[in-house]
């Protein structure tokens, strides 16, 4: 079902503002086509935070096992982070709305 929603929000927007959107390269989504890596690296300070989070994670692996985290364990401590900040910010933004 998200998928269809994410096309039809893409079509519309391409329709109606004449914005396209790309797939992102490291294949996690998709960014506005036209806008150079410089300016979206600039406004992107939550992938800049989960990057050097990611490394910190990465070297205590390394530390703990001997070798860095490789295939999907590298991918995992990226995402598990990454996943627990979006899990505190909903949480936070609930409890502002009383929920």
């Amino acid at each position: 079902m998200a998928a269809i929603v994410e096309s039809r929000v893409y079509c519309a927007l391409a329709r109606e503002l004449g914005i396209t959107v790309r797939e992102r390269e490291d294949g996690r989504g998709h960014e506005i086509e036209g806008i150079a890596q410089q300016t979206l690296d600039a406004y992107s300070t939550r992938a800049h935070a989960v990057t050097r989070t990611a490394a910190a994670l990465a070297l205590q692996w390394a530390q703990k096992y001997g070798r860095g985290p490789v295939g999907k364990k590298g991918h995992n401590v990226t995402n598990t982070w990454s996943n627990s900040m979006n899990c505190r910010a909903s949480r936070h933004h609930n409890e502002g709305l009383g929920l």
